[in-house]
């Protein structure tokens, strides 16, 4: 019966760590973007549903929100575009698979040195 209480501990450290972990990468991003970028970041409510609905996943839209140039890349041709374009989005997908890898890891390891099996 003990390890139920201790899995509900494990899943809400997950939890907090796939809203925190983004949520602290994007303030220190935001604070290196340019004013250009920064008004084209999410306003208040966008940034927390989307940090809530998709966690990490949420550094690949903030990737593209704040990053895209489409109209300027466009002018250097159609291929281009679409280079840079998947660029920023697997830069995005990088940084998510780094923060969700870091949240398993931490939990895991908080398992482990509590003695539990695993989450599932």
């Amino acid at each position: 019966m003990a390890a139920f209480p201790m899995k509900t501990l494990l899943y809400s450290l997950l939890f907090a760590l796939n809203l925190g972990l983004p949520l602290a990468v994007q303030i220190w991003d935001r604070r290196r973007l340019t004013s250009r970028q920064r008004a084209r970041s999410w306003n208040g409510a966008s940034w927390g549903s989307a940090l809530y609905v998709a966690g990490p996943l949420s550094m690949i839209a903030w990737a593209w929100v704040t990053r895209n140039e489409w109209t300027r890349w466009r002018q250097d041709g159609l291929g281009a575009a679409l280079g840079r374009s998947a660029l920023v989005l697997a830069a995005g997908l990088g940084v998510a698979a780094l923060l969700y890898a870091i949240a398993i890891g931490a939990v895991t390891g908080l398992a482990a040195a509590l003695g539990l099996p695993d989450l599932g």
